[in-house]
């Protein structure tokens, strides 16, 4: 594995120029507000502040859908509002009826069951607009009375059913809670906690279908198939130069306790790949850099590492690619250059006569030193020295359906000029971003225009239709004094904001249909890679399985009691649900405070 600082150039016109500074003109993020995280992929934060005095109202909640929680089936979009024009609405009263309608089909406060259309017309469904309104509506309403619980509650039913957001709905649910402790309605609290237990399997069940989808096909149309090596969109690299970090067993654990379905290796190590074997995580390998000239030469040495290293663990172990080489083309070995091609040529038609190519996919990633130009995105071009042999390999791997993987990383673009580049804008904040003025589009984040300059740079030579996956990008948590940004606290931030983005499964300003996909830099933080301080501290993991910080994931050695926090949270609800509904059935006025003092409590003990 190449080191990032070294293999990974950054270019001066990648350099986000602001006025703003690094912090300036954008707004903090919210790390000090009481957070409710999690341990799967969707985060739940709490923004309400407590001094918010509570408000009685009474829910539109159906009781049938606040039942026990039970596994959901994924979310569906219910039909699309009618858009409603400013001047159709009479007065806010009008208004507040509206929004407080909540829809209707009995749907439980904060995701019980699908609600109705929220209005009828002949708009299409689907329609951007009609749902853009209905939510200005709910915002003016929260901005307007932030402390309303029953605004609240139904704000999160609609971003949920509606939208699909299922991280800013579940924010909302959560403030809707706690804006009226006192009242403790017992469907609010049921409903959430079923939201809780339905999205925790809402992801599950939407890739495990996705993979039987698969697999099913595969069979029977093996021969047309194109391979495919990413399910979802979240994978992460598994890097292992290090000697104290957990064997491949654990690490399977730790990877399904996480749900990360897609992994990338840098080499082939039999024992990963035997411990990987049933595990359904599905793995890229990697054909190491110093293998290629053997490669390139010889088909029959490309037959056999196949053959040792691809064919005696599959289909046991879900072997889905191969990497041949990393960073190759604009790294400072010319000789390697020239020997890709071929080497990948030969790598695939191995897979092909052993009947494999249709089912692993064969890339090379790239990093950012491939391009003679980023920004704006749309001025996204290769360097002409690198044509010659940057043009044979996307057209082979257009032939083959392979993916352009590019390795981005925002973290070294504001390391290299963090005077000119605005750290916001490389985290994911609030930030002016950039305006480009030939495609007339708008970025708020480095990432998605890194993304679309790979588009553009592909599109200049005749590869528009090319999809692109990020096979690396992280960020440090440690550094020299040298390396700006290298800390904890924006490692968390990068991480944490990008795992929200990749699960909202949208593409990219340029590419808004292509979902973006991607592999974090890194599993576990290693210990023995040379190189500056950020080259060991990357992971998201400590080398004792435990988390480098908190983005929802739960370690193998708990840094904290992080690995009980949903189900911490789904009885902290059902619990306090429970007492309310007993205390109400008795008349005991006992109900007024108790569910404020029950709440508090677990709530601190379990850190949720």
């Amino acid at each position: 594995m190449l080191l990032r600082s070294s293999s990974t150039p950054i270019l001066n016109s990648w350099l986000h120029n602001s006025t703003t500074g690094s912090g300036s003109g954008s707004s903090p993020e919210p790390d000090s507000l009481p957070q409710l995280t999690r341990t799967r992929s969707v985060c739940l934060i709490t923004s309400l502040d407590d001094r918010i005095p509570p408000t009685r109202n009474v829910y539109d909640s159906d009781p049938k859908d606040c039942g026990k929680p039970k596994k959901g089936k994924p979310l569906k979009l219910p039909a699309t509002p009618k858009p409603v024009k400013a001047e159709e609405i009479a007065d806010r009263k009008r208004m507040t009826q509206t929004l407080v309608a909540g829809g209707g089909g009995g749907g439980g406060v904060c995701g019980g069951g699908r609600g109705s259309d929220y209005g009828s017309g002949s708009q299409d469904p689907g329609s951007w607009h009609g749902i853009e309104s209905t939510n200005a509506y709910y915002e003016m309403m929260i901005k307007a009375n932030p402390g309303n619980p029953l605004f609240l509650a139904n704000y999160a039913k609609f971003l949920k059913e509606v939208k699909g957001d299922l991280v800013k709905a579940e924010e909302y649910c959560g403030r809707a809670i706690l804006a009226n402790p006192s009242d403790g309605n017992i469907y609010v609290l049921a409903s959430y906690a079923r939201f809780l237990w339905d999205a925790e399997s809402d992801d599950e069940e939407e890739e495990e279908d996705e993979l039987w989808f698969i697999l099913l096909f595969s069979v029977p149309f093996s021969d047309v198939l194109v391979a495919r090596a990413f399910t979802g969109t979240y994978g992460i690299n598994y890097g292992r130069i290090s000697d104290n970090i957990p064997p491949p067993e654990s690490v399977v654990t730790l990877l399904k306790a996480a749900k990360i379905k897609n992994i990338r290796i840098y080499d082939a190590d039999n024992g990963v790949l035997r411990a990987f074997r049933g595990s359904g995580i599905e793995i890229i390998i990697g054909l190491p850099n110093e293998f290629l000239r053997d490669i390139s030469i010889s088909q029959d040495r490309a037959i056999e590492w196949v053959k040792e290293n691809v064919e005696p663990f599959i289909p046991g172990t879900l072997i889905t690619g191969i990497a041949v080489g990393n960073e190759i083309l604009g790294g400072g070995d010319v000789e390697l250059w020239e020997v890709l091609v071929p080497a990948v040529r030969n790598v695939y038609n191995a897979l092909d006569r052993l009947r494999l190519a249709n089912h692993i996919e064969v890339s090379s990633p790239h990093s950012e030193g491939v391009f003679a130009n980023t920004f704006p995105p749309s001025a996204g071009a290769f360097k002409e020295s690198l044509l010659p042999y940057m043009r044979p390999l996307l057209e082979f791997f257009a032939q083959i359906g392979t993916p352009f993987y590019i390795n981005a990383y925002p973290f070294l673009a504001y390391m290299s000029d963090p005077s000119h580049i605005d750290l916001n804008y490389a985290l994911f904040r609030s930030n002016p971003g950039i305006y480009d003025a030939k495609t007339n589009l708008h970025y708020d984040n480095m990432f998605d225009a890194q993304i679309d300059a790979s588009y553009a740079a592909l599109e200049k030579v005749g590869f528009g239709n090319m999809d692109v996956i990020v096979s690396e990008t992280g960020w440090a948590s440690r550094g020299d004094e040298s390396e700006a940004g290298a800390n904890a606290t924006n490692a968390r931030t990068y991480n944490r904001n990008l795992r929200k983005r990749l699960l909202k499964k949208k593409g990219t300003p340029y590419r808004p249909k292509k979902p973006v996909k991607a592999y974090i830099f890194a599993l576990f933080n290693e210990n023995l890679k040379p190189g500056p301080t950020s080259e060991r501290n990357f992971g998201l993991f400590k080398a004792d399985g435990s988390i480098s910080y908190d983005i929802g994931f739960t370690g193998l050695v708990p840094s904290s009691t992080s690995s009980m926090k949903v189900n911490s949270q789904i009885f902290v609800c059902v619990f306090s649900a429970a007492v309310v509904f007993t205390t109400k059935l008795t008349n005991n006025s006992l109900s007024e405070n108790l569910l404020y003092i029950i709440y508090s409590v677990l709530r601190i003990h379990v850190s949720i």
